[in-house]
């Protein structure tokens, strides 16, 4: 008898089969499992590259539609329906007025500065300054108005600053930021006839000059303060533990250009020395 070990019988037309121990495995069967695994394997990754590719399309369109929203939310400008011209428009229109009639139409509070601009372009320096161009500086804050300004190009002349509510009702020229107006003369406070001012428009530069009335340092906070109608910078002193050091303390960058309030401490004025006592706003436009 032979021993009973694996032994291979072909029959005539048929597959070979295989003998073991007296059990019988058909080879096709193990090869159609082998490639049915393979066929599973391959058509998972492919379900999953295009799965992955469907989500990608649809997050990519979803992108432009999410960022709009969030510029919607993030943006209130966009949001804005604007009666009248935009802020550039306005710029060009009150520059290119030739008269007091035009101007008037394109700043703001025009009863209370109507009479102002009206002796700034007939006597003061706006009767012969010739302007060469205006650059946007971008947009600055004040109280709660936003401004759009603009470094005004003066022939032969100092720059002049042009401000601009963004303001939908309609957007104004801030005609005192542009005169760089004060309700006091520098040649009245500087010569002792006046000796305190409410509104007067300054940079400020960080200093360390103590001497005089305000040669306590521990006391005061100094700065120079410069401005293109002064011939020579001066020097302009507040209390540390003042409301108007704390509220400046807060101002970002330098110089500092703000809206101050002054007074000259006895004979401080012919030192050309004034204290702050309020700081009126932040930069030269109104809030």
């Amino acid at each position: 008898m032979r021993p009973r070990e694996a032994f291979q019988v072909r029959r005539s037309g048929g597959p070979a089969e295989t003998r073991s121990r007296g059990v019988r495995r058909p080879a096709r069967i193990v090869k159609i499992h082998h490639e049915l695994w393979i066929a599973a394997v391959v058509l998972g990754v492919i379900v999953v590259v295009v799965g992955g590719l469907w989500m990608a399309g649809r997050d990519r369109k979803k992108e432009p539609e999410a960022a709009s929203e969030r510029k919607a939310e993030s943006d209130p400008a966009e949001r804005m329906v604007w009666q009248g011209p935009v802020p550039p428009e306005v710029v060009e229109n009150f520059t290119k007025a030739t008269t007091h009639a035009e101007r008037l139409r394109w700043v703001r509070h025009p009863e209370e500065v109507g009479p102002l601009m009206e002796r700034f372009f007939r006597e003061g320096p706006g009767a012969t300054e010739k302007i060469l161009e205006t650059v946007p500086i971008g947009a600055r804050g004040s109280g709660a108005m936003l401004h759009e300004n603009y470094h005004v190009v003066i022939e032969n002349g100092p720059p002049r600053l042009i401000s601009v509510s963004v303001d939908p009702q309609g957007a104004k020229v801030d005609f005192k930021a542009y005169a760089r107006h004060g309700s006091e003369s520098w040649e009245r406070l500087l010569s002792g006839e006046v000796t305190s001012a409410d509104e007067m428009r300054v940079l400020l530069y960080p200093g360390g000059f103590y001497l005089h009335r305000f040669a306590d340092e521990a006391r005061w906070l100094h700065f120079e303060a410069r401005s293109p109608d002064l011939t020579e910078p001066m020097d302009f002193y507040v209390d540390r533990d003042s409301k108007a050091a704390v509220e400046m303390g807060r101002i970002e960058g330098t110089p500092l250009q703000v809206t101050v309030s002054l007074r000259a401490v006895e004979e401080s004025a012919k030192y050309r020395q004034f204290e702050i006592t309020a700081l009126k706003a932040e930069g030269w436009s109104e809030p």
